[in-house]
């Protein structure tokens, strides 16, 4: 009878360990749920390098296509195009991973190089997954991962993009996620750049600032901190970048000098200049001392003779030895 009773005392002492709150038996788990929305991307953003949390990053590849993937605001999530890569990599186990398909997404056929994926999720045992799109166009609409790994730190960690901006905005937000928060756990954030101005932290942290009127861009360093348990602290420094000002063009020659096959922001200032000619899209602009562009649009509405006076916004960019403007407004 005593011994029995001494192998019960036994039991429930090892049944009180293995309960015992904030111990860990095994590897911790830890998932990450991942938005494109909220890393600050602009429009047409090309995609490369992503950190999903301190413990996993991923790559975004153009492959066999001569397009690289995208973030466009037109369905809300990375374009990737046919023969285009994503890598997920980790030094922990990665079990799963599942996509969010955004609105219009294709119907290219995706494979991997390890595990298994079917209907949007892969699973294996793994440090590191490539996905490739299949087929030579079309394209597949990434709007979020679901990453399931196991090992790795538990400490809390900050995820945030860098921010841009255009020159006439006044407000903007850093997107942000806590990894392993903790009960009780604050973020904070400071900066010491006098151009911008921080709001009160809630699911972003806001900022105010004034329209951006040198020819110039401009950077500011917002430092994130996190604070848990009562003086345990992790940072998280975001660049916010605001555009420079157009810059303001009064001649057509100085137009010429300045366009490159790249589109830039302008305003261009017209003096009583001409329309003198028009072919489908475009319109051929000319100033009072014979030099001449091209204004190009659908549906522009110019016609022969019409005199543009005032000051417009615009793009400018080279075409066929040629400077043209267009997106005029």
């Amino acid at each position: 009878m005593k011994r029995k009773f001494t192998l019960l005392i036994a039991a429930l002492a090892l049944l009180t360990m293995i309960v015992q709150p904030g111990r860990v038996w095994g590897q911790t788990r830890t998932v990450i749920n991942w938005d494109a929305t909220a890393q600050g991307y602009t429009n047409q953003q090309a995609i490369t390098n992503v950190s999903f949390d301190s413990n996993v990053s991923g790559v975004f590849d153009k492959g066999t296509n001569t397009n690289a993937p995208k973030y466009y605001t037109n369905g809300s999530s990375i374009r990737c195009y046919g023969g285009n890569t994503i890598t997920v990599s980790s030094e922990s186990t990665l079990t799963s991973i599942s996509i969010t398909f955004g609105s219009g997404d294709g119907s290219n056929a995706i494979t991997t190089d390890v595990g298994t994926y079917e209907s949007g999720t892969w699973t294996g045992s793994a440090n590191s997954v490539t996905f490739t799109i299949g087929g030579s166009t079309g394209n597949r609409r990434i709007a979020g991962f679901t990453i399931n790994y196991s090992g790795g730190s538990s400490t809390p960690s900050i995820t945030a993009s860098n921010v841009n901006i255009g020159y006439n905005a006044t407000n903007g937000s850093i997107a942000y996620t806590i990894n392993n928060g903790v009960d009780g756990g604050t973020l904070t954030a400071s900066t010491e750049s006098a151009w911008l101005t921080l709001g009160t932290v809630g699911e972003t942290v806001p900022f105010t600032c004034l329209a951006n009127s040198a020819d110039a861009a401009r950077t500011a360093t917002v430092t994130l901190t996190y604070t848990y348990n009562t003086n345990e602290t992790v940072t998280k420094d975001v660049t916010v970048t605001q555009a420079a000002a157009p810059v303001i063009y009064t001649t057509i020659p100085a137009m010429f000098d300045a366009a490159t096959s790249t589109a830039t922001n302008v305003n261009v200032t017209f003096d009583s200049w001409v329309i003198s000619a028009v072919k489908n899209s475009n319109a051929y602009l000319t100033d009072n001392q014979g030099n001449g562009l091209i204004i190009y649009a659908s549906n522009h509405g110019f016609q022969v003779n019409d005199v543009l006076t005032g000051t417009a916004s615009c793009k400018l960019q080279l075409y066929r030895g040629s400077a043209e403007l267009t997106e005029l407004t």
